[in-house]
This record gives structure tokens, sequence and C-alpha cells, in this order.
């Protein structure tokens, strides 16, 4: 049940470690690049302001191509956008709720001299049983860190190419996140104190804008750690969490939801509303109630000028709700209640 004994293939020539995932991407990007004419293709629904800061600092330009409602990629869009500059074509796995490899066998199948990308961040379980990894795939990525509770910690997978890392990730950065978690747990187990959450909210803060781009190796902490991670347990109680929230809200209206198919494991319950007022009303009744769930993602100003309506309501609609492991069935019948209240209200 421990990836690291269970795959062998995590210590090859395929699979490198780095402190985060941008820093991921950024080498994959740098790897590929000949000249500035070269083009990407990239999905219109992202982490968009991360993915431009990169293609700014690599000098790389991108295309969009359109994904539908149902997070499937356009591959007739992704066809017609392929030209003689375009090097590699990026394919999405959201929420882990869509692995769109559907995707990435066909572009590979057309385009055999063409790099497939794969951004599993949203699904490092991906990663855990290396027969997983698609022979369509050139590159992928995940994050360690924003599954689990780590510091830092990035996968990439290279089918043949090579990767440098450096030394390992700041111990700095690693103590600091040691002290933020320890304020976050006094704060969740009782001592609902303004000031401890101040704390705890504002390390973490400085700890994400501190997190660059870099050649760093994933913490000594975080390896040692990751080779404890449960994988079955923590990715059957996802699953059993998603399926359970799901059978709740499925007859809500106004809602579009996802049903989980097999073989999937969900980082987060999807939920797109029916508009950005309705969303942000939905968010704020729950923040209030110590219910956090993120928005995926925050729109960049020029990523933004880009997009059509349409594509805008991706972005401007989308609430990811939890479905930790960590979460018992109260938990997710405590968020489904809030949820369905506030719809019927």
């Amino acid at each position: 049940d421990l990836f690291f004994k269970k795959n062998k293939y995590y210590f090859s020539s395929k699979y490198f470690y780095y402190s985060n995932s941008r820093s991921s991407i950024y080498n994959i990007l740098k790897k590929i690049k000949k000249n500035n004419d070269q083009n990407i293709l990239i999905p219109s629904y992202l982490c968009n302001d991360i993915f431009i800061k990169i293609f700014k600092r690599v000098k790389l330009k991108f295309k969009l191509y359109e994904v539908d409602s149902e997070l499937n990629c356009n591959f007739s869009e992704i066809k017609n956008k392929i030209d003689k500059n375009t090097t590699a074509v990026i394919v999405v796995n959201y929420f882990g709720v869509n692995k769109n490899l559907k995707s990435l066998k066909e572009i590979k199948l057309m385009h055999k001299k063409l790099y497939t990308i794969y951004d599993t961040v949203h699904n490092p379980f991906y990663f855990f049983d290396t027969k997983n990894i698609s022979k369509y795939i050139d590159f992928s990525f995940t994050s360690l860190k924003k599954n689990f509770p780590l510091p830092d910690g990035s996968i990439l997978y290279s089918k043949n190419y090579y990767f440098n890392t450096l030394s390992e990730y700041s111990s700095d950065h690693v103590k600091l996140w040691h002290k933020a978690s320890n304020y976050k747990k006094k704060f969740l187990k009782g001592n609902k104190s303004l000031i401890l959450e101040k704390k705890y909210m504002s390390i973490y803060s400085k700890l994400n804008t501190k997190e660059k781009i870099n050649n760093s190796s994933i913490s000594k902490f975080s390896f040692q750690y990751t080779n404890k991670i449960k994988i079955n347990v923590i990715s059957s109680k996802k699953i059993l969490n998603y399926n359970y929230m799901y059978e709740k809200l499925k007859n809500i209206k106004n809602i579009h939801i996802f049903n989980l198919k097999k073989d999937h494991i969900p980082m987060f319950f999807p939920i797109f509303f029916k508009s950005e007022k309705y969303r942000d009303k939905i968010y704020y009744s729950l923040l209030e109630n110590n219910i956090f769930c993120p928005k995926h993602w925050a729109l960049n100003k020029d990523f933004s000028k880009l997009l059509n309506l349409s594509q805008k309501k991706f972005y401007n609609c989308q609430l990811s709700i939890p479905i930790d492991y960590r979460l018992n069935k109260h938990d997710i019948l405590k968020i489904y209640k809030y949820i369905f209240e506030l719809t019927n209200a």
C-alpha cells in the first residue's frame, strides 16, 4: 500500500522530483523549446495565471482550444489549430473526474512528432500505479503538496528526456510550513482564536508568495512522508465521499455536476453554477460556516482578454467542494445540507 515500495519505477530515469509543479511545467517547456516561432496548444480552461507566467519566462507562444461542459477536449478544434510551428499539446485531468486520456491518444496517433503534456495536478493517483502511464504521454506532472499535507513536492514524468534537479528545497520553507500547520491544528481542534487563524493564514500566504520556479528537488521531509501515504485508503475514502455527495446533489436544479466514472479518483467535488453571482452567494455562505471551497481558477487579466463569454463562464461559475479523505459521512452531509438550503432559498 506504500507507493515507493509498490512502484520501483519511481527510482527509474523516467521520474523526477521537484519542489513544486510550476517548476515541473517550466522545465518541461524549457526542454522542448527550440526556437521563438514555436507554439503550444493549451485548453481555454486551466490554471491560467501560472501558465501565462511560465510561457512568458520561457518565451513560448500558445494557442487556445475549447473544452465542453463535461470538460472534454475539443479534438476537432485541436486538429484544426495544429500548424507547422506547433510543438506540443497540453491536456488537463480535471479534478480527477475527467482524465481526457482519449484525447491524448488521438493527438499522438495523428501527430507522432508532437509532444503530449499531461497535467495531472488534480490527480496524483495517476502516477501511483505505473501501469497507468499511457504510451501516448511524453511528459506529465503532478503536485503532491496540493493533494497531501506536505510543504512541497511535485513529480515529473518524462518518456525520453532526462532532467536535472539541484539541491534539496529550502529547509526554512519546511520549518515555516510546520509552524503554520501546528497553528492550524490547534485552531481546528477547538481553539477558534482569530489570532491563531490569522497566524497560520499569514504564514501560508508567505509560503505561497515565496514559491517560485526553481530546479530544487523535493525536500527530504516530503519525500520520506510520501513513502508513508496509504494510497488505497485515501483514494477509496475520496471516492466514497464523492459518490455520497453526488447522490445527494444530483436532483438539485441550476447546478452542473459530474457522475464519477470507474477508475477515476477525485480531488474535489466540482460544481458549476448558473451564474457568478449565484456561485459567490454559495461560496461566501459556506465560508461563514467555516467551509472553504476553492474557485478554479482565478482569471489572469491578460488571459481573460483571450476568452469569449462561454469560456469565461467556466472560471466564474465554478466551485470545488471538499471531499477530503479526512471527512466522514456526517461532514459530507453537513456540507450538502448547506448547499441544499442555499440553492433552494
